[in-house]
């Protein structure tokens, strides 16, 4: 076992600063989206402790971030369940990216936000990272609106039944409207 440590080491630093650029570039990314409520990252200005961050990381922030999306624990699995580079796993450090809706894996009683997912990214190229989260939370908005219209038809003009069924806990009115006008005019026309 010590060979693969001694083998594996002297490349540690190399991987370690790609990894957390990769972070770097996710946390932005997100941090920007509309479909994302706030970004837990301390490589980030919005950060409480980002300038404490500054002065004890000088190499970097890391690879391990959490972010909350805009809605409750329904969308964060969709988001999860969306993503296909990375893998839905609780570890930590690897070189593969790893993402987890943390709440489900303490359980019952955790005090952790239902939307939040918390992930360790690594080595995979930044742009594929990135562009797996595009899709995810394009999905996600995308099914999102689809049930609000449908909705708004059952309303509007009486149908009967409706063609798109989201779980009963999901209220996806609120990530709607807060991430497109567009689903309100949609709602009021």
């Amino acid at each position: 076992d010590c060979w693969l440590l001694q083998r594996s080491i002297a490349t540690l630093p190399l991987r370690v600063r790609a990894q957390t650029a990769n972070a770097q570039a996710i946390a932005e990314y997100l941090a920007a989206h509309p479909a994302v409520e706030v970004v837990h990252y301390p490589g980030l200005p919005s950060h409480a402790g980002h300038a404490l961050a500054r002065r004890q990381m000088p190499g970097g922030f890391g690879a391990m971030l959490s972010f909350q999306v805009r809605g409750g624990r329904e969308t964060a699995l969709a988001v999860a369940g969306k993503v296909a580079v990375f893998t839905r796993a609780t570890s930590l450090g690897g070189v593969e990216s790893l993402i987890e809706h943390r709440a489900s894996v303490e359980g019952p009683h955790t005090t952790t936000p239902q939307n939040l997912l918390r992930m360790s990214v690594g080595l995979e190229h930044a742009d594929d990272l990135i562009a797996d989260f595009a899709q995810a939370l394009e999905q996600v908005v995308t099914d999102c609106l689809a049930h609000e219209y449908s909705l708004w038809r059952t309303c509007r003009f009486g149908e009967r039944r409706v063609t798109r069924r989201a779980p009963p806990s999901w209220s996806p009115t609120a990530l709607t409207k807060s991430l497109y006008p567009l689903s309100a005019a949609i709602m009021l026309a």
